[in-house]
């Protein structure tokens, strides 16, 4: 709802301009596609050691492919029809279908669906640490991409260094990767085998997460996205704790403390408690 307000409110006047004073603006409605990243990322690691590739594969595909094509054909076919000056080319047009479009230099037949390429490529990458021991390396995966940030923030802007620095920052990956420091988070905390070590693992994985957004949100003047992102990601772990304790209880199971009753609500409680 967010996003929406957004876009018909602030992100309207910006491209074409409210005919009058408009009453209402929702200028950081944007903010709520970075959520949809960590939300992504915290349930895509959460699966992770459940993924087969071959099962992966099919089934992200299936789910976003065929939805997206029949999307593109009809915004494609409305647009040549009712406003042909912003269709785009038939090039253009034919690499939209790969959703990669933000990346391969190709004009959006629609711009809301650059979101999409940040999803495909995280998905890759989740495909590769599957086929890797059954996708047990997560926790490396989220470090490796720490130590990269680290990495990428203190070599020179110039060159294909700089080209790297900006295809990394359309990622968005330090989103997903906020979201799966909580999952891991999640693992331990509901372990009881990890219960004397809970309070510290909870600490590591929200600086770790605070660490992401310093590098690729407030060294990039974006600070109100990044200040969002961070309460994002301390209500999404208040919300491990929260269940952990009181969610089996609250949605009518007796042990609210074992990992196998009830989660398969915890990712609606989490929606409910980072909206709030």
């Amino acid at each position: 709802m967010l996003v929406m307000l957004f876009h018909y409110t602030t992100r309207y006047d910006m491209l074409y301009g409210h005919a009058s004073d408009y009453p209402l603006m929702i200028s950081r409605g944007s903010f709520a596609v970075l959520m949809f990243f960590l939300l992504s990322g915290y349930l895509t690691f959460k699966g992770l050691p459940k993924y087969a590739p071959k099962s992966f594969v099919r089934n992200r595909f299936f789910r976003l492919y065929p939805t997206y094509w029949l999307c593109l054909i009809i915004t494609g076919s409305l647009i040549l029809a009712f406003m042909p000056s912003l269709a785009v080319s038939g090039k253009d047009f034919l690499l939209n279908f790969t959703m990669l479009q933000m990346y391969l230099g190709a004009d959006f037949v629609d711009g809301a669906y650059w979101t999409l390429a940040c999803e495909v490529l995280f998905y890759v990458l989740i495909l590769v640490v599957c086929l890797f021991k059954g996708g047990k390396y997560g926790g490396h995966v989220i470090i490796g991409w720490f130590l990269l940030q680290l990495f990428l923030m203190i070599i020179p802007d110039g060159g294909v260094f700089g080209l790297v620095k900006k295809f990394n920052f359309y990622l968005y990956f330090h989103c997903f990767m906020a979201g799966g420091v909580v999952a891991i988070l999640e693992k331990q905390w509901l372990t009881k085998e990890h219960s004397e070590k809970r309070p510290i693992l909870m600490i590591i994985a929200l600086c770790v997460a605070m660490v992401f957004f310093v590098s690729q949100q407030f060294i990039d003047h974006e600070f109100d996205s990044g200040l969002f992102m961070a309460i994002s990601v301390l209500l999404l772990g208040a919300s491990v704790v929260f269940y952990s304790k009181w969610g089996g209880y609250l949605l009518g199971f007796k042990n609210s403390y074992h990992p196998s009753r009830g989660l398969r609500q915890f990712p609606i409680l989490c929606i409910c408690c980072t909206r709030i």
